[in-house]
């Protein structure tokens, strides 16, 4: 286990939080997160928070192999992941990483404050019920 990653529930969000990018912390996210998608039902929609917003967060080779993997494998299930970012830039560089992948099944958001992202999150989740 490493200190530069975590995760946690906040009543129906998952919330995947970065400190750094080490190898270590990438691999733990893409563990934990590949677990939460296989486990959540194909019927049900799934809540993400991604806050890769801290200053020692990059997104290195290994975490775009990873997000690659897990995405296209992934692509057609249905859930909403809303990206933190530090820099108002970041979504641009994440929109086309994502354009790579094809369509998906679930939705991006992206946002530079956690709060606006909880608020998407919440909306979505109210619309689904």
């Amino acid at each position: 286990m490493t200190d530069d990653f975590y995760r946690q529930q906040d009543d129906f969000i998952d919330i995947f939080k970065f400190r750094r990018s080490t190898d270590e912390a990438v691999e733990q996210w893409a563990d934990s997160l590949e677990a939460l998608i296989a486990e959540t039902p194909k019927t049900q929609p799934f809540y993400i928070l991604l806050d890769v917003s801290g200053d020692e967060v990059t997104f290195s080779e290994l975490a775009r192999s990873q997000s690659k993997r897990i995405f296209s494998q992934y692509k057609k299930r249905r859930g909403y992941i809303a990206m933190v970012f530090e820099w108002r830039t970041s979504p641009y560089f994440a929109r086309l990483f994502f354009a790579t992948i094809g369509k998906l099944g679930f939705k991006l958001n992206y946002f530079t404050d956690d709060a606006d992202a909880r608020t998407w999150l919440r909306e979505m989740h109210t619309k689904n019920k």
